[in-house]
């Protein structure tokens, strides 16, 4: 212990700390402003500002400011055009301390300095709050920009650029802050609100399209967001925002935790309408190239496969049965032999329309041959009303060749299978209807066979 004592009491010691602690504090305020270019403390509450060092302005050292005034005046006199917004917004007096609250005690911005030459220049600032006197104050520091300031620049310039706005919410307590928001005038959430369940509600009633509204509710509640982070580390939609001048946008909101055990959630809203137009018109062509693919050019009708392909459908719809009918044209061979194949080709045409007129909406109505047509109607099964039908269709086409063909024998012949009696998909009633076609053929055509 002795030996242990007369070490603690050897001369050496009173070298190593000759200087005092104000020395040594001044030492370190004098390495730090080395390293800066600027250096400014904020009291958040009053708004004012004093200038602890600037290499560039050495007379404002020690000067009070009125903090915004003085970040308008510097933004506006030495940062480019094309931070100065960004500048304004991050660095206000209400931001830092909407930031604080948050509980974030940093803050950072890479922003092109612009003096004699175009240089980068990292702006971070440093929040505080003493517990004793709950005085929230800032300090802010310029540096020259490094590697790592350049590249969380080059993301940070990605997210704005490519997000209407980004909020960082925190769930436990409904609230939020807006970091970056458009200028473009697109409907937003406000700025900063300690209600983020209301803001959602109002917000969704007032710009989303209808059509979305309940379902940007749901999946904007804090509930949700949560239940689909904890399960798959993302949560995202879209949906459909009236903007006062460009009319309908496609927003893609995108939620991420940033710190899952406070539940703070960083939300994106990003603009993908150019996209989703674009994807709709692919759509679109695709659409048309596929109905093309499955009508025919001639009549507009549907040709043998979309026949089949829509007969399927409604077959597997109607649990109440259905009646397929086979028609084919009597004789229709002489009007392209006496008359020439344009005018058969019209007369084609005119036997659609009048298909179309004879059959119900949901019926379907095909071309699957040269003068052969098929018609599925689903629902009827009763063999009274069937005929009936097939009746009315032979006399419409009779009226329909008198008027466009006289003194040709032109009529039609139909054959009739029932679903599920007769078969219960297309190639089955289609063969069952065709050997009844030629048996109404045979009894002197212009009729049918059931």
């Amino acid at each position: 212990e002795r030996e242990r004592e007369r070490e603690m009491h050897s001369p050496l010691l009173p070298a190593l700390h000759s200087k005092s602690l104000e020395d040594i504090q001044q030492d370190l305020f004098s390495l730090f402003k080395q390293t800066c270019t600027g250096i400014v403390h904020i009291d958040l509450k009053q708004r004012t500002a004093v200038v602890l060092h600037s290499n560039d302005r050495t007379w404002t050292v020690g000067n009070v400011y009125d903090w915004d005034q003085m970040l308008r005046v510097y933004s506006n006199t030495f940062l480019d055009e094309r931070d100065i917004r960004t500048a304004m917004r991050s660095f206000s007096a209400e931001h830092l301390l909407a930031h604080l609250q948050a509980g974030q005690h940093s803050l950072s911005l890479n922003v092109r300095y612009n003096m004699k030459e175009l240089r980068w220049v990292n702006v971070r600032a440093h929040l505080l709050e003493r517990e004793k006197d709950t005085l929230p104050s800032a300090y802010i520091i310029l540096t020259e920009a490094n590697e790592e300031c350049l590249l969380n620049t080059i993301v940070n310039c990605y997210v704005y650029n490519n997000c209407d706005y980004f909020i960082y919410l925190n769930t436990a307590d409904n609230s939020y802050t807006m970091f970056s928001g458009s200028s473009d005038g697109a409907p937003m959430l406000p700025a900063h609100c300690d209600d983020y369940a209301a803001a959602v509600v109002k917000y969704a009633s007032t710009h989303v399209v209808p059509e979305d509204q309940e379902m940007v509710i749901r999946e904007m509640s804090i509930a949700r967001v949560r239940e689909q982070l904890d399960k798959n580390g993302l949560h995202a939609f879209y949906c459909g925002v009236i903007d006062p001048v460009r009319g309908y946008t496609r927003k893609r909101l995108e939620y991420r935790y940033y710190d899952q055990p406070s539940g703070m959630v960083l939300l994106s809203r990003t603009d993908v309408t150019t996209i989703y137009i674009e994807q709709q018109a692919h759509e679109k062509e695709l659409e048309s190239a596929l109905r093309q693919a499955k009508t025919d050019p001639l009549t507009g009708l549907l040709n043998y496969q979309g026949a089949l392909e829509h007969s399927m459908d409604l077959l597997r719809q109607c649990s109440r049965g259905a009646a397929f009918f086979f028609i084919d044209l009597d004789n229709f061979k002489v009007i392209n032999n006496t008359l020439g194949h344009a005018r058969g080709d019209e007369f084609l045409r005119q036997t659609a329309a009048v298909l179309r007129a004879e059959m119900r909406p949901g019926d379907m109505v095909g071309r699957v041959g040269g003068d052969e047509f098929v018609a599925l109607l689903p629902g009827l099964t009763a063999t009274a009303t069937v005929e009936k039908r097939a009746s009315r269709l032979c006399d419409a086409l009779a009226r329909l060749a008198d008027r466009h063909v006289p003194g040709l024998p032109v009529s039609c012949s139909i054959g009739i299978a029932l679903a599920p009696k007769d078969g219960e998909d297309y190639k089955s009633l289609a063969y069952t209807a065709d050997m009844r076609l030629y048996a109404a053929k045979a009894k002197g055509k212009n009729g049918y066979c059931l």
